[in-house]
């Protein structure tokens, strides 16, 4: 077996997709392991809510893979704060390992992490990380002219009535005015 562990001084993250159902779950990080040659996965974050989480069996499978050593920790991503309090609400009551990280966007024209959310994951002992800083350039000032070819706006097109509205170009507008 030449699969090595991840380096103490780095931690490997990854994130999976709905659905979220013990055999795509397990497939999902055995797949990840092979292809990243790699004992365990140091954070799997669930990459946005998915109804499916309301099942408890969702939860055991994590869990498992959890007291397997396949996954270290455990992390949700894209989660409004309602969303995170069921899933974390669901993970005490049955027994299950928690979650230790909420990963939301987070910037100057968009964020998605609420005091609310900041509250409860201080409470519960969660660490908060964002992801995002600069939009795929939208806050440097790249696409103050439109969407420009062959940019992330471009090629995932849902993304940009995040970013392309009057409230996020206010903010962009309002930020380089400072940085001038």
């Amino acid at each position: 077996d030449n699969r090595r562990p991840a380096s103490e001084s780095v931690i490997v993250a990854t994130k999976i997709l709905p659905p979220y159902d013990h055999e795509s779950i397990s497939n999902s990080v055995s797949d990840c392991l092979k292809r990243l040659n790699i004992e365990a996965i140091d954070l799997l974050y669930l990459h946005r809510w998915d109804s499916s989480l309301l099942n408890p069996e969702v939860f055991s499978s994590l869990g498992n893979l959890v007291e397997k050593g396949k996954v270290r920790m455990l992390g949700a991503s894209n989660f409004t704060s309602e969303q995170f309090r069921k899933a974390v609400g669901l993970q005490k009551e049955k027994g299950f390992p928690a979650f230790r990280f909420i990963q939301n966007n987070n910037n100057l024209a968009v964020s998605d992490i609420s005091e609310d959310l900041i509250a409860f994951c201080d409470e519960q002992d969660i660490s908060v990380v964002t992801y995002s800083p600069l939009r795929a350039g939208f806050l440097t000032g790249k696409h103050s002219r439109g969407v420009q070819p062959g940019t992330r706006f471009e090629i995932i097109p849902g993304v940009q009535d995040i970013y392309f509205n009057e409230k996020a170009y206010k903010r962009l507008a309002r930020l380089q005015l400072i940085a001038g």
